[in-house]
């Protein structure tokens, strides 16, 4: 008796291209998950590679893992040539993500506003460790975020110091309830709606422990659209 072949359905974000400009673990988390939901996603680095290639200890294996179902390419963005790459991936794909500092992406001439006019129907994501605010522009690895919400004083033994969870737990906190906002919010605006409008959105991710203090200093996505005309 034979079996007829049968064909996969495609994955849910089949046919959606995503840069994923970004770097340690937040950033790449979301092109993580994005990815294995069928994306086809672009990660770009500098020349020598992004630096959690080279973690060792703790950190070993963390560029491998949150940066499968990927493509990878090299780009120096400071250089002209680099530049004009870098611009035409991102005038023909649908969502852009990044992870760096306060400004910096309009140093480099790659915010929001500058993009929305190479591509009006880009999706852009921004990943900031802190809400606008007093604190929005210190850096805040989970670790701090665990030590200002509480959590790293819930664990550990009794009158010893505290003791951060091994985990980058608040981290993937925000990225499950980011990527549960992000895919269908993506599909509906990528296919669906055709009037121009902007749309922000602000996740802060809370200590995931029942009774813990939200994380008020937490991290934080903010999601830009404008979709096909």
């Amino acid at each position: 008796m034979t079996t007829e072949p049968t064909t996969a359905a495609p994955l849910p974000l089949a046919g959606l291209r995503v840069i994923d400009f970004t770097h340690m673990i937040l950033g790449p988390s979301m092109g993580m998950i994005l990815g294995d939901l069928g994306a086809d996603v672009i990660k770009v680095e500098p020349p020598g590679g992004d630096n959690t290639r080279r973690l060792v200890g703790s950190g070993a294996g963390f560029f491998a893992y949150f940066n499968r179902n990927k493509r990878s390419l090299a780009v120096d963005t400071k250089s002209p040539r680099g530049k004009e790459i870098l611009l035409r991936l991102i005038g023909r794909s649908d969502v852009f993500s990044e992870n760096f500092k306060p400004g910096a992406m309009a140093k480099m001439g790659l915010d929001y506003p500058t993009l929305s006019k190479l591509n009006a129907r880009l999706i852009y994501v921004s990943h900031k460790g802190f809400l606008p605010g007093p604190y929005e522009n210190r850096t805040a690895l989970d670790e701090v975020v665990q030590m200002m919400g509480g959590l790293a004083y819930m664990t550990g033994p009794v009158g010893q110091k505290a003791n951060k969870q091994r985990q980058s737990i608040a981290t993937l906190c925000h990225l499950w309830r980011l990527a549960k906002q992000f895919a269908p919010h993506a599909l509906v605006t990528h296919e669906r709606n055709k009037r121009p409008q902007q749309t922000k959105n602000q996740t802060p991710a809370q200590t995931p422990i029942l009774g813990a203090p939200s994380v008020c200093s937490g991290q934080s996505a903010r999601i830009h659209a404008q979709p096909h005309r």
